[in-house]
């Protein structure tokens, strides 16, 4: 009964059996008996973190997870899935860096499925912070847009510029801010907005017909 291992073995059970209450139960336990010299500190904190996430208590996962981590700096496991808890958090910049982090050391260690898995998650990040930054983009267009319908020049052309500040290479974004220095009469910009819609976008016809004009 005084052996840690024996309440982290059936620890471990009672978690993949879904069994968090009696897990959590076992962990603590276990906690009560190691000294600061034990030497598989990094599994008892990564299977409280683990409990922790299932459960989803994200900020307790990341707790003990950065526990486990700093017992053992080798465990890329902990690092990745503290990435997933950080997500789950709306910490997309955060959990970017442990997904990295823990690619590095699956790397290190030659862990190949757990490289490959590191990858679809930092491939996933990307691809949400891509759809996320097109959305503002669009969004201040339209913002742009009813302004110009007003006449409010300046004003969209701020929010087009700013639009392009976040997507460069957003076509209509640059047609619109060449329709904006057309009407206010500076002609050489409304041309370069309008080249760079055409070599963007070669089929955007009013672009065509604005450079023309």
């Amino acid at each position: 009964p005084q052996m840690p291992e024996g309440y982290l073995n059936l620890a471990a059970i009672e978690i993949q059996e879904k069994r968090f209450t009696r897990a959590r139960k076992l962990l603590a336990k276990a906690r009560t008996l190691i000294t600061d010299t034990y030497p598989k500190k990094d599994i008892l904190f990564y299977n409280m973190a683990l409990c922790a996430q299932k459960e989803k208590k994200h900020e307790t996962a990341l707790y003990w997870y950065e526990k486990a981590f700093a017992a053992n700096s080798n465990l890329g496991e902990a690092k990745y899935n503290s990435g997933f808890c950080l997500k789950e958090t709306g910490r997309d910049d955060d959990a970017y860096q442990a997904f990295k982090t823990a690619r590095a050391i699956f790397e290190k260690n030659n862990q190949q499925p757990y490289i490959i898995k590191a990858d679809e998650a930092l491939l996933s990040l990307e691809e949400t912070s891509r759809s996320d930054t097109k959305h503002l983009a669009k969004k201040l267009l339209e913002e742009g847009s009813a302004c110009f319908k007003t006449n409010d020049f300046e004003k969209a052309k701020n929010l087009f510029e700013d639009s392009l500040r976040i997507e460069p290479d957003y076509a209509e974004a640059h047609y619109r801010l060449g329709i904006v220095y057309a009407a206010s009469g500076d002609f050489q910009n409304a041309l370069d907005h309008f080249n760079k819609t055409i070599a963007l976008d070669p089929r955007h016809s009013k672009a065509y017909i604005n450079l023309g004009s």
